[in-house]
């Protein structure tokens, strides 16, 4: 089973994700971020395989998220 966490500030966004993922017949679990800060402490609790960031958000943004 695959982990993925979805960060974004769009809720719209992370519903697009959810949906296309949800398209496969593939078993994972998923958790979503609404900014960068929320995605770090679920970062910091649980190992994911798959990142899906936004660039532009609140308080922690895409790509420093991804590089810690």
């Amino acid at each position: 089973m695959y982990r993925f966490l979805i960060v974004d500030d769009e809720i719209v966004e992370r519903q697009a994700i959810r949906f296309l993922l949800q398209q496969h017949n593939f078993q994972f679990e998923l958790q979503e971020a609404s900014n960068g800060r929320d995605a770090l402490k679920l970062l910091s609790e649980t190992q994911y395989d798959i990142l899906f960031t936004d660039i532009q958000m609140p308080f922690l943004n895409g790509i420093l998220l991804a590089n810690l």
